[in-house]
């Protein structure tokens, strides 16, 4: 029988501007000369650490209609869920990025809380957005990027959850 990663809801876990950055290979886009869209981005700090270096990024996520505190605290419980989901199966991941549970642990905990103080500071920076359908327009943005969300979950979110209709 294969082992899954099981998780009953989707979690708020983020990834940082490190991740992003060799994920999606940022090396060649000019900070001056871009307009990101972070799509469904979730708790992840790249649009705080992004903004800092002088990007031009804009989060969204459904869950920006919530307070910086009620993220927190979800954020802080889902962080022990999935430490303690992944504890039984460290053989099955790849360990050259992090170097083990715990730096990932320390990764993961560093994006939420960069993440939750610059919600709370820049509200303007994040969209609350329920997608598939969103309400910014063509070509508003000249990078659109989503780290994860279009490709987990798929037990809770099908196809036609990311349909547009």
């Amino acid at each position: 029988m294969e082992r899954k990663f099981d998780l009953k809801d989707i979690v708020l876990i983020g990834r940082t501007y490190d991740e992003y950055y060799h994920m999606f290979g940022l090396s060649d886009l000019d900070p001056a000369a871009e307009k990101i869209l972070d799509a469904a981005s979730g708790v992840s700090s790249f649009c705080a650490e992004a903004n800092e270096k002088g990007y031009d990024v804009t989060a969204s996520d459904r869950i920006y209609g919530l307070s910086p505190e009620e993220i927190r605290e979800k954020c802080a419980a889902d962080l022990v869920t999935v430490m303690d989901k992944l504890s039984g199966l460290t053989d099955r991941y790849r360990w050259t990025y992090f170097t083990d549970m715990e730096a990932l642990k320390v990764q993961r905990e560093r994006a939420y809380r960069g993440f939750v103080m610059d919600y709370a500071a820049h509200r303007e920076r994040y969209v609350e957005t329920n997608y598939p359908r969103s309400a910014f327009r063509d070509k508003q943005f000249t990078v659109s990027l989503a780290s994860g969300f279009l490709f987990l979950y798929d037990e809770h979110l099908d196809y036609d959850f990311h349909r547009v209709r």
